[in-house]
């Protein structure tokens, strides 16, 4: 308890210097981010199983009589009784048994329900490993058709480009057709005037009656004049024609070949989405379906945990029904005999022991159903310590203390008084074959008690529920199981999700 109230004030501790810290320029903060990034180093250990126990003191007081009360812990027909009043027996000695077999089919039913929650286990483990290689596979598809999709909306976009590329060359090629019959025209026109012209020229001189070189000169000028104008009327009719077939090459496109090809590309990209979408639904289905078989792994271990306490109840219960002598002494008295009940409120034996100092302790109804004939107990009085063990441990309650009684027995030849009180102390809790992790690497959210598990290469928080707790080491009964790597070295800068290493 120590170490962990020293843990909270050292958490305290470090998150005030680093707020101090926080305050003094960048350089520090660099220095701190650094740390930060870096990945720390941890030890980590699997849980020990080991058998915990918990020690109480109390108040006793002895008693000059050394006479045992021997009371069956169950009550069941008597099959033999092996000594009779004025025996001696000795510690050890088998005093009667009962018939047990309740008790044998119960730890055969503890037995076989362990059976089926190891096989419930080993079936959930399968579907979980099953589960694990569909969602792999899943995984893999989904990039595949994302890939896929990806690639269909980079055509889409290449068409589209390439449908505005085409659009852009017949624009172009209406442009240049429209100036070519403009040109055209230009120079049909121009080659009119000059023919017109020429022809004026011609008729003048003939009026005038102009030489007659002039005049045929004028005549081959008017001959090319005319051949030139004829030649312009029909680059005017080729220019006419290349223009009417660019205007319906464009026209053709943007009222059919383009609506088809939007229309396709806008196809294409509802069906890529739509797809993507089916893709992400199915492969979160999976994963859905990969942490439901976790938790179904999860709950069959629980299982197996409570159906293995139950075989260690059973099994602990059977001891019950073959009582042996806690002391050696002589029988002074017997009340039970072969083929009757026995039950927990009437004393089997009363055997008169050879040592003659007992210590009468009383304790609450939990701690006598959890403590145990034989525990050893340790007794100390004025500075001296003594040693013995718990002979009986009543199941009926004290109707003057309103607690259970429970008597010890002093070995050797103690110096005790008869009436004097003592303090003892004895185990009072016991946990046999308990997980256990060390003290020091329990945590607390408030009174939760939590710890770090190594998954991967990160740290992750664990809640867990713990137990009974000894020689620097605590039981975990709830959280965690045998294989679990545990964190047990401490860090300020451990949280869930650190990045962590795991030493070798």
């Amino acid at each position: 308890m120590k170490t962990k109230v020293l843990k909270r004030f050292l958490g305290i501790g470090i998150a005030a210097t680093m707020l101090l810290t926080s305050a003094c320029g960048s350089k520090t903060e660099d220095t701190a981010a650094t740390e930060e990034e870096q990945i720390l180093k941890v030890r980590t250990e699997t849980p020990q199983s080991q058998t915990i126990s918990v020690e109480s003191r109390y108040i006793g007081t002895v008693e000059a009589g050394s006479t045992i009360t021997i009371l069956p812990r169950v009550s069941a027909e008597v099959l033999s009784t092996e000594f009779e009043v004025g025996d001696h027996v000795s510690e050890g000695d088998l005093l009667f048994t009962l018939d047990d077999t309740s008790a044998q089919i119960a730890q055969q039913q503890a037995q076989a329900a362990l059976n089926a929650a190891n096989a419930g286990l080993s079936a959930a483990q399968c579907a979980y490993s099953g589960q694990e290689a569909a969602y792999a596979i899943q995984q893999a598809n989904y990039n595949i058709q994302t890939a896929n999709a990806d690639v269909q909306m980079l055509t889409a976009a290449d068409n589209a480009n390439k449908m505005a590329t085409t659009e852009y060359q017949l624009q172009v090629a209406v442009d240049r057709a429209e100036a070519q019959l403009t040109q055209a025209k230009l120079a049909a026109g121009t080659a009119m005037e000059n023919y017109h012209t020429t022809e004026s020229l011609l008729n003048r001189a003939v009026d005038k009656e102009a030489p007659k070189d002039t005049i045929d000169q004028l005549e081959m000028q008017l001959f090319s004049a005319r051949n030139s104008s004829d030649s312009s009327a029909e680059s005017v009719a080729v220019a006419e024609a290349a223009y009417d077939l660019a205007i319906r090459q464009q026209q053709d496109y943007l009222n059919f070949t383009k609506q088809l090809t939007s229309a396709s590309i806008q196809s294409q990209v509802l069906a890529t989405e739509e797809q993507r979408v089916i893709s992400a639904e199915q492969l979160a289905a999976s994963q859905a379906t990969l942490e439901a078989s976790g938790a179904q792994v999860e709950a069959s271990r629980a299982s197996v945990g409570q159906a293995s306490a139950g075989l260690a109840n059973a099994q602990l219960a059977l001891t019950y029904y073959s009582v042996s002598s806690p002391v050696t002494g002589t029988i002074i008295s017997k009340n039970i005999t072969e083929h009757n009940m026995a039950a927990p409120t009437q004393a089997a034996y009363v055997i008169e022991t050879d040592e003659d100092c007992k210590v009468v302790f009383y304790v609450a109804e939990r701690t006598m159903r959890e403590m145990t004939v034989g525990n050893s107990v340790t007794v100390e009085q004025n500075g001296e310590n003594y040693t013995g063990s718990i002979v009986s441990v009543s199941s009926v309650i004290d109707q003057a203390q309103g607690l259970y009684k429970v008597e010890a027995l002093i070995q050797g030849d103690a110096p005790l008084a008869g009436g004097s009180s003592v303090s003892l102390r004895t185990v009072s809790r016991q946990s046999v074959n308990a997980l256990t992790v060390p003290s020091d690497c329990i945590y607390y959210e408030g009174e939760q008690p939590y710890l770090y598990v190594l998954e991967g290469d990160s740290a992750r928080i664990r809640y867990v529920t713990t137990g009974l707790e000894e020689d620097g080491r605590v039981e975990i009964t709830e959280g965690v199981v045998a294989e679990d790597p545990i964190i047990v070295t401490w860090s300020s800068g451990l949280k869930d999700g650190t990045a962590v290493e795991a030493e070798k």
